[in-house]
């Protein structure tokens, strides 16, 4: 009996040591696991699980893990899909230790990035970074795990780079505080750096940003909040990458000194959006678009100041000025934004009060851009101003607009000679509408080369125009090279509008063109001894605009010419995307209309002779064009390219077809062609114009009938003709 129960105690005594050793062992496996996992490369697999869809690589040197040390990871590399480096640090560590984080969660965790640098490649239209961060969990999956996050940078560098463009600049000394709540808290994120450019130049940048949270559920995350930027000096050649990127038209550099604040919330019924401060600079260089000439635009200084606020549509600019060496501009009042996009005429007829002045150097302007004025040589403007001023202002009796647009006397140097233009162009506006009345005023630009009187009211008004080209040309051509320009002439034209009070109207307008002459390289030269223009309407209009345009009739007449345009019938909304339908009939010589008609038939290079008459029925829309039925009758052509001369009693074209802007397809039941030496009958023809996703494409059914003897002729060359002759 007491040996078995010796042999009982002993093996209940190695079984308590084995549980011991046990025990201690696991203990000792959880203790050491972090530096087990540190030491062991399992962090290497790891990551692949937490970030499966990352295009790029992680690496860093061996972890420094423990239960009661703070985790930090060492040599921190991230590179992108193409192996470059995306982010790099010396360090990255977290404000908790191990222990802390498996027993309360990720709540409150800091995160501190030491000496970390930012490679940014941007392009037009993206950047690696972009392009990277599309491999990280959604905006739904971020914040989870965590109630609050801060990430800390300090002594940080960000590259910015646009390979395309050449382009390079850093932010230096980068201190970077971002803070996010994911239970309905804010974001914060604050940062100072030092810009530096290619060239050394530097300059301080400090900005602040908080986004509030979602006012109600389902709105943006970021849809309010505020923000606060200055610089001092910053060289913009170094932020020229980002500018590009955010489709910036032009390249700028110089230095930027700015103080601005900004506040919005896009949510909810009343969106709103505040802006104050001021931004300036020196020495700004910018590269313009091509279309404004090769050479940069050079301003010592520049200056604006601006208090406006965006809400609801409406833009109420309690003052906003700017000044510079080339322009000064100021602006104050309340505008219809949504309005002007919409439609121009609401900024003038808006019912707030507004002001806008403004002048521009044009002696500045002709000497930063000499190639958009297209100045001779040896032409240098000396003085010259213009001014505008436009008010919109309401009084107990009525409400008015004024304006005024003119140049001042217009001064230069050309070849050793002083040039002057005295008064070049000068334009009043006048308008008022009474409180309980319609609207009426006067509008009037006077020059040498160009008079405009326009007055009455929107019930019945007048306008009357008359211009010298002669003048207009002598003037121009004594400062810019037209080059193989020539224009000459006199016009006058009218207008006359009467609206009753039931909202039938009718416009009436005539234009006369004497010894008209317009010629320049590449066209046929157009000259006209007398050219008349007649327009007849009437309709029927409501507040909304024209409500349909009821008669319609253009007469365009000159020597032995004539064109009629006349609508068939009436047509609702015209200035939408109404259909009109119009019957055409012209008829006259083909050598003085090919030069009227040259931008929409290209027949350079073709000498042509005969008479033409043309009658046709059509329907013509903004997306569609059908030719309901078309004669084309042509009467002793002759027509010749240096290859083809062509000589033919009469030829006849009858068609009909249509054209779709959707498709771009030209399609046509029957189309014939008829002459002394040839025959055409084409049936379901289909014509697809080429694309950027598709090649011209013909189809349908030809038939061809000539006669070889006549059609040879239009080969012949010289006195004599062919020595081969062809019949039947």
């Amino acid at each position: 009996m007491a040996r078995d129960d010796e042999r009982r105690a002993g093996s209940s005594g190695r079984r308590r040591f084995a549980a011991l050793v046990l025990s201690c062992g696991l203990v000792a496996l959880v203790w050491f696991a972090p530096q087990i996992t540190a030491r062991t490369g399992l962090c290497d697999r790891i990551v692949p699980l937490l970030l499966p869809d990352y295009p790029g690589q992680i690496r860093f040197a061996t972890p420094r893990l423990g239960w009661l040390t703070p985790v930090q990871l060492n040599r921190f590399q991230a590179t992108d899909a193409a192996g470059q480096l995306v982010l790099e640090a010396d360090r990255i560590r977290s404000s908790r230790h191990l222990l802390d984080l498996v027993l309360r969660g990720t709540r409150g965790l800091d995160l501190h990035l030491y000496r970390p640098r930012l490679v940014c490649r941007s392009r037009p239209d993206g950047s690696n970074l972009e392009d990277t961060l599309q491999g990280l969990p959604g905006s739904a999956d971020r914040g989870k795990g965590f109630d609050r996050l801060t990430l800390r940078v300090e002594d940080g560098v960000v590259e910015l780079h646009d390979d395309q463009a050449g382009l390079q600049g850093r932010l230096n000394d980068l201190q970077l505080t971002c803070q996010v709540e994911t239970d309905g808290g804010p974001l914060r994120i604050s940062l100072a750096s030092r810009v530096t450019a290619t060239d050394n130049s530097s300059g301080d940048l400090s900005a602040q940003v908080e986004f509030a949270p979602p006012a109600a559920a389902g709105d943006a995350r970021f849809s309010s909040g505020s923000a606060a930027l200055k610089s001092q000096q910053v060289p913009l050649a170094a932020l020229q990458p980002l500018l590009r990127r955010f489709g910036a038209p032009a390249q700028i550099s110089g230095r930027l000194a700015a103080d601005v604040e900004s506040s919005w919330e896009l949510a909810g019924e009343m969106p709103r959006l505040d802006l104050q401060g001021h931004v300036g600079g020196t020495r700004w260089r910018v590269v313009p678009p091509r279309w404004l000439g090769p050479q940069p635009l050079q301003l010592a200084g520049i200056h604006s100041v601006a208090d406006i606020r965006w809400e609801a549509g409406q833009l109420h600019v309690r003052h906003c000025n700017l000044d510079s060496d080339l322009a000064q501009f100021k602006l104050q009042g309340r505008l219809d934004v949504d309005g002007l996009w919409q439609d121009g005429s609401s900024l003038l007829l808006t019912e707030h009060d507004w002001q806008l002045q403004g002048r521009l150097n044009l002696a500045q302007l002709a000497a930063q851009l000499p190639q958009l004025l297209r100045l001779r040589e040896d032409t240098q403007v000396t003085a010259g101003e213009l001014v505008v001023d436009l008010t919109a202002r309401t009084d107990p009796q009525a409400r008015h607009w004024e304006g005024k647009l003119a140049t001042s006397d217009l001064q230069a140097t050309s070849g050793g000679r002083t040039l002057r233009w005295a008064r070049p162009i000068e334009m009043t506006l006048n308008l008022h509408r009474p409180i309980d009345g319609e609207l009426q005023g006067r509008l009037a630009c006077h020059s040498d080369f160009l008079q405009v009187d326009a007055e009455g009211s929107a019930s019945r008004a007048t306008v009357a125009v008359q211009g010298n080209l002669d003048r207009l040309a002598s003037h121009i051509r004594q400062l810019m090279d037209l080059g193989d320009l020539q224009l000459a002439g006199t016009w006058n034209a009218g207008l006359e509008l009467d609206r009753r009070t039931d909202g039938q109207f009718t416009a009436n307008g005539h234009a006369l063109f004497e010894d008209f002459q317009l010629e320049y390289p590449g066209r046929r030269p157009l000259r006209e001894q007398r050219l008349t223009l007649a327009l007849d309407t009437s309709g029927m209009a409501d507040r909304q605009g024209i409500a349909q345009l009821q008669h319609a009739t253009l007469r365009l007449g000159s020597a032995g010419d004539q064109l009629n345009l006349q609508l068939r019938s009436p047509v609702a909304r015209p200035l939408a995307q109404a259909a009109w339908p119009l019957s055409l009939k012209l008829q006259g010589q083909l050598a003085s209309w090919l030069p009227r008609l040259q931008p929409w038939l290209p027949f350079s290079g073709w000498q042509v002779a005969g008479g033409v008459r043309l009658q046709a029925t059509a329907s013509l829309a903004a997306d569609e064009a059908v030719i309901e039925q078309a004669k084309l009758t042509l009467q002793q052509l002759q027509a010749s390219n240096g290859q083809l001369n062509i000589r033919e009693p009469q030829v006849l074209l009858v068609t009909a077809g249509k054209w779709k802007r959707a498709t771009g397809a030209i399609e046509s039941d029957l189309t014939t062609l008829a002459s002394g030496s040839l025959a055409i009958r084409a049936d379901r023809v289909s014509i697809r114009l080429p694309s950027e996703d598709s090649r011209p494409n013909v189809q349908g059914a030809l038939a061809v009938q000539a006669d070889l003897a006549s059609l040879q002729s239009w080969l012949a060359r010289g006195p004599q003709g062919p020595q081969t002759r062809y019949a039947g």
